[in-house]
């Protein structure tokens, strides 16, 4: 079994080898007919542009679909600047060719032949990469799909019990069914046309394109026949391997068990103890074993061209159908996950696979390499269609090997299932805030909700059920923050809730994990860490109290740790610019942290994460019987600008810094003076110092300067002095979730910041979710109070209620109902 070292050097190479996909298989394409040529050498001889004229007819069928399906399994992350042959193009050029060619009946059939396979070959691949619902095809072109989908099901004998479909020995147009004009001279049936021809049928079927007369070529009798016809023959090529029969048939065989895969029972397949997964388990073992030097036998051939010779299965189509189909969303997500899994004992075999493709690739203009099937002595040139049926080959093992790299990372930094969600940021996540917002309304806006929209972006679109090769972040998404200040502020627990609101697997490194080969290895062993983390996607990372690990460069920091710091940050540097997971440092001490760590491309925020805030300990004394009479302005103002008050009130500015579990304290101390319910800014700043004395000498010991203690109390740390650490990325976009808003204030939501709602770029709607730009404010919670809203810790915007009052207004509520002075 393969380890993460092996699957991480395979990754690099397959990525390598891809490069040239799109350049290679762009090099085939015909500007006058609009189809891809079938050999370099048919390009070579056509002669120049300006000398052609567009052929008549249709033609270059399978090469031509061939080419385009392995052009749109290529990620569009990929594409480089000024590329032609886009995702986007390509499914025009699809559409634009499958319109044309479904203009006749005629035309259908290649060198005399292979009617059957021009058929399904062409409109299995052509459907299922089309949105057949919403395609300008007339009456006509439908007419004409039906009947020759039709025409290919009237290839096989039915009587009675399962078939498969077969190559014709004269083309269907005419009269007579194909099995009156060839009677038994008929090819034998085979496991690829009855994929290709199932696949067509049922996508046909299943935009109410086909017959369901019982007496039809495609009734659903037809098809469920068919389908036990492919099962059959996956177990007789099973038993055929492994009693060393001269019929077994690596081709047949993958293609009857891509068939059991594709239209079979997902549950099955997924049940560890089926039938259908020992059959799956059993017909992998048996192909993988007759591999020899890393190719396959081309097994018995499917049909005779007239002029060309023999037709087989070339190796890397049917590779390319098999490893596609272990990620593809065609199937069940439990299903794929199945066959990736069983794939996954195999990944030495793919990768020979892969190692053949290398060593028989042609170079192919001047930047592009191509293959020849070598199933005709005659045409040694590179193939389009090969070509093509190899880089998709490679796309699927891109996807494979990245997800099989990514789950040994997860193990090796013992990933986890957050327990913590988006119901915790709701609950946990109203911090104090000094200005800039709470830290559950920047944790959301500023991460779960972009990346929430972003993946379900990527996922409605997608056709793959993973890719982690993907950049699933956006450019102007935050990637990173450092949270800091003092401990049992739950900064843990809120990445935590990160993760879980995102769906994402969360990953906690602590110090010990650097150090667990000892002081002398440190870098080393940060090396391994990271590039574990490389290999990574669609995770939460924190990096958990490394202080020391990031100290500041100075002369008196020990050699190993100015060393590690030196290298920490190209490492930080790779990892946000992979946009394939989010990482947070949290520290109780921001001071003794590198400043070239906190800076933009390394960390797009910097937060200090403080106890809860104004409103929950109001709330709390109130539920006591307590009434608070001092606002929340006056006790920041104590915190960051104590010069505005007088000695005396600036220790209020303590109540800040308790934490939840301290809160009993203050219940005590205001019970044992005996004042009555009213809460006053002396009352408060005596009640809160012995609480003062346990804060300072255990969570504010260090990491800010203080003044003795005096007669007025317990002097407050200097916060000030902390807080000028916070910062954010100006390319920073927040997004907040709507809940319940009317068109009108969205609209005036949008004006805000320079929209409308039609920019999806500001507004985002996918099935029951909206998401809302706010633009980059400095405080989330004051730009939603500014119109009219509340922004709750957990990102979601609403109509500001008399609950959710602003801290104005708590302040003039507090004025009106404070006892006058005496």
């Amino acid at each position: 079994m393969a380890q993460l070292e092996d699957f991480a050097a395979a990754r690099v190479r397959v990525l390598e080898f891809l490069r040239a996909q799109r350049a290679s298989i762009g090099h085939f394409w015909d500007e006058v007919d609009d189809v891809f040529f079938r050999t370099d050498a048919d390009k070579q001889e056509s002669g120049p542009k300006s000398d052609r004229t567009r052929t008549a007819g249709v033609h270059r069928l399978t090469s031509t679909v061939t080419c385009i399906e392995s052009l749109l399994e290529a990620p569009a992350w990929d594409l480089t600047t000024g590329e032609v042959w886009t995702n986007e193009h390509a499914s025009e050029v699809l559409s634009s060719f499958i319109s044309h060619a479904l203009t006749t009946q005629e035309g259908w059939q290649s060198d005399d032949a292979a009617w059957v396979y021009c058929r399904v070959r062409t409109l299995g691949s052509a459907m299922r990469l089309l949105d057949v619902d919403s395609a300008t095809w007339d009456d006509a072109r439908r007419t004409n799909l039906r009947a020759l989908i039709e025409q290919a099901w009237q290839s096989r004998f039915d009587d009675g019990g399962s078939f498969g479909l077969r190559e014709a020995t004269a083309s269907p147009i005419g009269n007579l069914g194909l099995g009156e004009k060839a009677g038994p001279r008929q090819y034998p049936a085979n496991a690829f046309l009855t994929y290709w021809g199932l696949l067509a049928a049922k996508l046909a079927s299943d935009a109410n394109l086909l017959s369901t007369e019982e007496d039809a070529p495609t009734s659903p009798r037809s098809l469920a026949a068919a389908e036990d016809w492919l099962q059959e023959a996956l177990a007789s090529q099973v038993a055929f391997h492994f009693n060393r029969s001269r019929f077994a048939d690596p081709q047949q065989l993958i293609w009857a068990l891509c068939g059991l895969v594709r239209f079979g029972d997902p549950r099955n397949l997924s049940n560890s103890v089926s039938v259908e997964h020992e059959l799956m388990i059993a017909g992998l073992r048996a192909f993988f074993e007759q591999q020899d030097r890393g190719t396959w036998a081309t097994g018995a051939p499917l049909f005779h061209y007239k002029n060309a010779g023999n037709a087989y299965a070339y190796v890397f189509e049917t590779l390319a159908e098999l490893v596609s189909l272990a990620t593809s969303r065609e199937v069940g997500e439990a299903a794929a996950a199945a066959l990736a899994e069983a794939l996954k004992s195999h990944s030495a075999e793919l990768v020979a696979a892969l190692d053949y493709a290398e060593a028989t690739g042609q170079l192919l203009g001047t930047d592009g390499r191509g293959w020849s099937s070598g199933h005709h002595p005659h045409r040694n040139s590179p193939e389009s269609w090969a070509t093509a049926s190899v880089y998709r080959f490679a796309q699927g093992l891109r996807r494979l090997i990245g997800s099989w790299s990514s789950q040994a990372a997860r193990t090796a930094l013992g990933a986890r299932t957050p327990t913590a969600n988006l119901h915790t940021l709701r609950d946990r996540g109203s911090s104090w805030d000094l200005g800039h917002g709470t830290a559950g309304g920047f944790l959301s806006t500023a991460f779960v909700h972009p990346v929430q929209m972003a993946t379900r972006k990527a996922d409605n679109v997608a056709r793959f059920w993973l890719d982690p090769d993907e950049r699933v972040l956006e450019e102007t998404q935050a990637r990173s923050a450092m949270l800091f200040g003092p401990p049992g502020t739950g900064k843990t627990k809120l990445v935590e809730a990160v993760a879980g609101a995102i769906g994402w697997d969360f990953i906690e490194i602590t110090p010990a994990q650097f150090l667990d080969r000892g002081v002398d290895y440190v870098s080393a062993q940060a090396d391994v860490i990271f590039r574990q983390a490389m290999e990574l996607d669609r995770c939460v990372i924190l990096l958990d109290e490394i202080d020391e690990l990031i100290q500041q460069r100075t002369h008196e920091a020990e050699t190993i740790e100015r060393f590690f710091t030196t290298t920490m940050l190209p490492r930080l540097a790779k990892l946000w610019d992979a946009r394939k997971v989010l990482f947070f440092v949290n520290t109780n001490n921001i001071k003794r942290v590198d400043s070239a760590i906190v800076r933009s491309q390394r960390f797009d925020a910097a937060r200090m994460i403080l106890p809860p805030g104004y409103a929950s300990k109001r709330q709390w004394l109130a539920d006591q019987g307590y009434t608070l009479l001092v606002d929340e302005d006056t006790i920041r103002n104590a915190l960051l600008d104590p010069k505005t008050l007088p000695p005396v009130a600036t220790g209020i500015g303590w109540l800040a810094l308790v934490r939840y579990d301290q809160y009993g304290a203050i219940g005590r101390e205001l019970k044992s003076d005996g004042q009555g319910a009213a809460v006053d800014a002396g009352r408060l700043r005596a009640a809160l110092q012995p609480i003062a004395r346990e804060l300072r000498r255990l969570d504010w010991h260090d990491g800010t300067t203080w003044a003795e203690d005096d007669e007025e109390g317990v002097p407050l740390p200097n916060v000030s002095e902390l807080f000028q650490f916070e910062r954010r990325d100006a390319r920073m976009v927040m997004w907040a979730r709507i809940d319940g808003l009317t068109d009108e204030k969205v609209a005036e939501i949008l004006a805000s910041v320079g929209s409308t709602p039609n920019d999806d770029h500001a507004l985002y709607k996918l099935g029951g979710e909206t998401w809302i730009s706010m633009g980059a404010p400095d405080n989330p919670e004051a730009w939603a109070t500014s119109l009219g809203l509340e922004l709750q810790p957990h990102g979601y915007l609403r109509i500001a209620t008399a609950a959710s009052m602003s801290a104005k207004d708590l302040a003039d509520e507090i004025n009106e109902t404070a006892p006058p002075e005496s």
